[in-house]
């Protein structure tokens, strides 16, 4: 696996040196037995939306997101973007979780040029999501530059590693997401027009 180069940039701070202890242990471990997961397997996805772009352009958080999944221990997700289009600012923890790291300038091919976001998070008592979808990630997004048709950009997910709270990994898919770049709104000049001031003769 790539080695991820953790700036002073990384958002969260630690929790204790036993939770970042566990943390980096169940990066890992690689667990003998398999969890044979209910039908269907739990589900990491991008959520996606519009985004208005500019040089740069407004931010919006979009999650990163788990259902139908029981006593999640630990997960380690690479979101990948189109650095040409798209920029995190910030990178913050699902709230169910008790700690989480988080890289915004990950560079998934090793060409100098940073195109993920990797993040590891990690829950002491386990996180199930049944129903609703429970954040694991909230990253903040921002268009690089305008645009001036609208213009798609795919973050696509992929999951290091996704297990219990024993350690044993947990069967999922993958979902990606999508953003759409919308162009800057367009500001209406208004011109006054004064009224011209004739000499005397």
């Amino acid at each position: 696996m790539p080695r991820s180069r953790m700036t002073k940039r990384s958002c969260w701070r630690p929790i204790g040196a036993a939770l970042i202890v566990l943390l980096a242990a169940s990066l890992t471990a690689v667990p003998s037995t398999p969890i044979t997961a209910a039908d269907p397997p739990a589900v990491v996805a991008a959520a996606g939306s519009s985004l208005t772009s500019g040089a740069p352009g407004p931010s919006a958080v979009f999650p990163i997101t788990v259902t139908g999944v029981q006593n999640l221990g630990a997960a380690t997700v690479v979101v990948g973007y189109d650095p040409a289009r798209l920029k995190p600012v910030a990178c913050q923890r699902g709230p169910a979780f008790d700690v989480g790291v988080c890289n915004r300038s990950y560079d998934r091919n090793g060409d100098g040029t940073a195109d993920a976001v990797l993040f590891a998070v990690l829950s002491l008592n386990g996180v199930s999501a049944t129903g609703s979808a429970v954040p694991m990630a909230n990253i903040t997004w921002q268009a690089v530059a305008a645009v001036q048709n609208q213009e798609a950009t795919v973050l696509t997910v992929e999951v290091r590693t996704f297990t219990n709270t024993d350690g044993f990994p947990i069967t999922y898919t993958t979902q990606d997401g999508q953003i759409t770049l919308l162009p800057p709104p367009v500001v209406n000049e208004r011109r006054i027009y004064l009224p011209l001031v004739s000499r005397a003769p």
